[in-house]
């Protein structure tokens, strides 16, 4: 139901006052399994409650609190037509008769399947047909999704057959991603497995009104308890994110993310830090976006331990100061420091998570990569592909390695029998810049594209493509006498038209469509796009703008929207 951006894209918003928030709870405490408590952790006393339509002629209606959709009415007026966003069930649980449902099944819940009877496993009795029900993994303590119950519950467990839910919303829709693009434990990429340990959902941490969760289908019950933090330092409560690894790799990540952090993130001025604030704010958004991370999967258990490791490989220094203790100093010279080559920030958590909240086009990242030849191996080992800047580094740690520099200039390296059968010449000469860029353009041409992957499965996609990086041509024309800029090969990087299309209509003020794949924007907006494609990662080289003479973007920024002959 909620497959793409625009079937979350509201008309306008309407603050709810007393009498109609009033009326609202009576409706909510009538149709679903809610009562005065689970209303109070829905809306807090002094929410602000918003509702938001999609105007032209549908009744669909979202229902926000504090700025989050909670709530979704299909008909207003009609009885049994209000549901839950899973953000709100994974707070209350109860709100909606339960239809539970084996591991293997949420992953096609989750690519927006309905859900059939043999893959169910328990029913609520209380269930009825018509109305909404909420779908749980068994031994999983948070919904999956959301859907309408089509047979009842007798016939789905005697029968076990046919198609028993009709999915409406669920975990990787778009109404997810609206609602902040939450993941609890246990959903790992696009499917759901159950939980030793259950925990709270990672809005609700630290919340001491968030209410229990009781396991499934046999598992010892579990209560959901807050995250409490004690007045040793520990790691901050984060959201549960984690999977199997030993604690040797997880120490490993956390000294990465350090790394990164303090090579991306931290700089001198900025210190002293609460050690607190380091692992929070800095080193957890650091991370690989398809990693977890959680210093307690240490043999450490706590942060402060973990840093003292640290800090006795000579990378950093602390001091204690009352309870907490400060991050003082980064050692900048240190090996660890000046080794670490830190990976692009389009493909840290914190890129990716902002990407997916503010609905913008997703970022990635394209390299020109050279394909090695076998007679560069002695180079470059069993790598297979080499970026320019990877070349360089090879070049110069060989030359320090075989003293290849001129004794009149350190900057030229002089080539010896290797250099000379790598290049296939008689004499190399040269910076190392020139070298590299000489020996890129003997290479057969490929090119990775390193992107965010938006929904369930999260985390990057990278592909190694043949070729350079295609291009995107940006043209301005006119159209039934209007003003237009034409955009086309967007596909070729992944990018989805009709997303983009929607973000520029909101940053351009302008008329946005789509036909055939191409995108014409209202205006002369060449400069604009270019800008805008370029910081989404397309690469400047690839963007070939088109712009014909009197109908180029103007100085001011202005569209021009009718052409004057």
């Amino acid at each position: 139901m909620f497959k793409k951006p625009k079937d979350v894209q509201t008309k306008g918003e309407n603050k709810m006052r007393g009498k109609e928030i009033k009326k609202l709870r009576e409706v909510l405490v009538r149709e679903l399994r809610i009562d005065d408590d689970g209303l109070n952790q829905l809306f807090p006393a002094k929410a602000d409650v918003a509702v938001r339509k999609f105007g032209g002629g549908s009744y669909l209606t979202f229902i926000s609190v504090d700025g989050c959709i909670a709530f979704v009415q299909v008909d207003p007026e009609a009885p049994n037509a209000t549901y839950p966003t899973l953000r709100s069930l994974w707070r209350c649980p109860e709100a909606l008769a339960k239809v539970t449902i084996a591991p293997p099944v949420s992953k096609f819940v989750i690519n927006g399947a309905d859900v059939m009877a043999p893959g169910i496993l328990a029913v609520d009795d209380s269930a009825e047909v018509g109305h909404f029900v909420s779908i749980f993994v068994a031994g999983n303590p948070f919904a999956v999704g959301v859907g309408v119950l089509l047979l009842p519950p007798g016939d789905i467990v005697s029968r076990r057959e046919g198609r028993a839910v009709q999915a409406v919303h669920h975990f990787g829709d778009c109404l997810w991603e609206a609602s902040g693009s939450l993941r609890p434990e246990g959903f790992h990429g696009a499917e759901v497995v159950p939980l030793r340990t259950e925990a709270p959902p990672p809005d609700v941490q630290g919340d001491t009104n968030a209410p229990p969760a009781t396991a499934e289908d046999g598992d010892a019950e579990a209560t959901v308890q807050p995250a409490v933090r004690s007045d040793e330092e520990d790691a901050p409560p984060v959201a549960a994110d984690t999977t199997e690894v030993s604690s040797e790799e997880m120490e490993e990540r956390l000294r990465l993310c350090f790394l990164q952090a303090a090579r991306t993130r931290i700089k001198d001025r900025d210190l002293p830090m609460p050690v607190n604030t380091l692992y929070a704010a800095h080193m957890r958004p650091s991370r690989r976006s398809e990693w977890s991370v959680d210093v307690k999967m240490t043999r450490f258990k706590k942060l402060v331990p973990f840093l003292a490791m640290l800090e006795e490989g000579g990378l950093l220094r602390m001091k204690p100061k009352g309870s907490e203790h400060l991050l003082v100093e980064i050692s900048r010279k240190a090996s660890d420091y000046t080794e670490f080559r830190p990976w692009p920030k389009d493909v840290t958590a914190a890129a990716v998570e902002d990407g997916a909240s503010d609905g913008a086009v997703a970022r990635f990242q394209v390299e020109v990569l050279g394909k090695v030849a076998p007679s560069a191996a002695v180079l470059f080992g069993n790598v297979e592909f080499v970026t320019q800047e990877q070349v360089v580094s090879v070049l110069r740690d060989y030359a320090n390695q075989k003293s290849l520099w001129a004794a009149n200039n350190r900057k030229k390296v002089q080539g010896d029998e290797v250099l000379c059968a790598v290049f296939g010449e008689a004499e190399v000469a040269g910076t190392v810049e020139q070298l590299s860029a000489q020996f890129m353009k003997g290479c057969k041409k490929f090119h990775k594209v390193t992107a965010p992957q938006r929904g369930a499965a999260a985390g990057t996609k990278t592909s190694i493509r043949p070729g350079a990086p295609p291009k995107v041509t940006i043209r301005t024309d006119t159209r039934r006498g209007h003003a237009v800029t034409l955009v086309r090969g967007l596909d070729q990087y992944g990018l989805d038209a009709e997303e983009l299309a929607a973000e520029l209509k909101k940053v351009l003020a302008g008329s946005t469509t789509v036909e055939d794949g191409e995108l014409m924007v209202q205006g002369f907006w060449d400069v604009a796009l270019k800008n805008h494609l370029d910081k989404a990662g397309v690469p400047p080289d690839s963007l070939d703008v088109k712009a014909g003479s009197g109908k180029s973007q103007k100085k001011d920024k202005k569209a021009s929207n009718v052409v004057k002959y």
